[in-house]
């Protein structure tokens, strides 16, 4: 039986964030100008495509705060009135469901 624990959202520093954003503009503008240089539209969407799974990884991979392994999603349906899945990230080494208390609502 695995134990629930709430877990906080991740933080990530200014600096972060502003190496980040860098860099995404620095890719967006080389993908333009080689799109433009080459009359071809190949490098604008192997940027945003790339920019897509760039996002998901740095979403979806999350250490565990107890132990520091790695945490595999899951989404559990919820027996409620209005419906809807509750997220957890478990952890297999703790043997704990790290969920952020949210139900998450289809419309």
């Amino acid at each position: 039986m695995k134990q629930e624990r709430l877990i906080n959202p991740p933080r990530i520093s200014w600096r972060v964030k502003i190496v980040i954003v860098s860099l995404s503009l620095a890719m967006a503008f080389i993908a333009a100008w080689i799109s433009v240089r080459h009359d071809s539209l190949f490098w604008v969407t192997a940027f945003f495509v790339l920019t897509l799974i760039a996002i998901r990884i740095i979403t979806l991979r999350r250490p565990c705060p107890e132990c520091a392994g790695r945490l595999t999603p899951r989404w559990e349906k919820v027996s409620d009135k209005r419906g809807g899945y509750r997220a957890f990230l478990d952890c297999p080494r703790c043997q704990i469901a790290w969920t952020d208390g949210v139900i998450h609502v289809d419309d």
